[in-house]
């Protein structure tokens, strides 16, 4: 692990064991300050639970993690320097559950409260995120009531309230419309400007669009790390001028991983 003032991220050999499975392997990378990063794998890769790392939700095994200066350890959310960490991270997940008798008002109030945001910013970002997201017509609606994209699109809001140094995506595309996309990747592209945000996804079309670097993982192991343009200058060198491309080496590789885990329930 270096110090550098530069990283926002430093994970030096990650492990994580669950069951006897190894979920990830000796995982290492690197964030820079700002921008979009992301973190691209096949289902199953092991993407969710690195971000659960990352966000400070769960612990891992063995390795080294520094968020934002601070030595994470690695009992993870149960450790006070995880805590101090949690309130500059905001983190959509895939299946995010809030309390379903609030009012999406009510619960990004009770957000930015634990994130530590004066009154005065908080209720102004409050009503900036629901505009953001689209959801000031329905701010004072129960949240059980609200429909699952809407549910989905306060996540994001609920995400980014209390203005977080460091946002987490898990899987942008889901539960999403094509127009509710489109917001999304307005809210990376914001974000990403002057903060961190880490996108993960399936999707390599997703992440070439909105990402600066990439994470490359499988079977939760690193397979290459860095931007697309020197990922691509890599491959045409070592291909031998047979015009693979690194689109086509990822999908083929999530096409393998597909059929292996197809294979192993049948």
């Amino acid at each position: 692990m270096t110090d550098n003032e530069d990283m926002i991220i430093e994970a030096f050999d990650l492990t994580k064991e669950s069951d006897g499975d190894i979920i990830l392997d000796k995982v290492s990378f690197s964030f820079e300050r700002r921008g979009v990063h992301g973190i691209l794998s096949p289902k199953g890769g092991g993407k969710t639970a690195l971000l659960d790392i990352i966000a400070c939700a769960s612990g891992y095994d063995d390795g080294e993690l520094t968020i934002d200066g601070i030595r994470i350890p690695h009992c993870g959310a149960d450790a006070k320097r995880a805590k101090e960490i949690k309130s500059e991270i905001g983190y959509v997940r895939q299946n995010s559950e809030f309390y379903p008798q609030m009012t999406p008002v009510e619960l990004l109030t009770f957000i930015g409260n634990a994130r530590g945001e004066a009154p005065d910013k908080l209720t102004r970002q409050i009503k900036e995120a629901l505009e953001l997201v689209g959801l000031e017509s329905v701010s004072k609606r129960l949240i059980c009531n609200l429909e699952l994209t809407e549910q989905k699109m306060l996540s994001y809001a609920a995400a980014i309230v209390g203005n977080p140094e460091i946002l987490i995506i898990d899987e942008p595309k889901s539960k999403l419309t094509a127009q509710h996309m489109d917001t999304v990747k307005g809210i990376v592209r914001l974000f990403g400007r002057k903060k961190t945000v880490i996108l993960a996804t399936e999707d390599y079309g997703i992440a070439r669009e909105l990402c600066d670097d990439i994470v490359i993982i499988s079977d939760g192991s690193v397979l290459a790390s860095g931007s697309f343009e020197a990922l691509e200058d890599k491959l045409a060198a070592k291909d031998g001028g047979s015009g693979t491309t690194l689109e086509a080496l990822y999908n083929s590789l999530a096409r393998a991983s597909a059929g292996d885990k197809k294979r192993v329930r049948n």
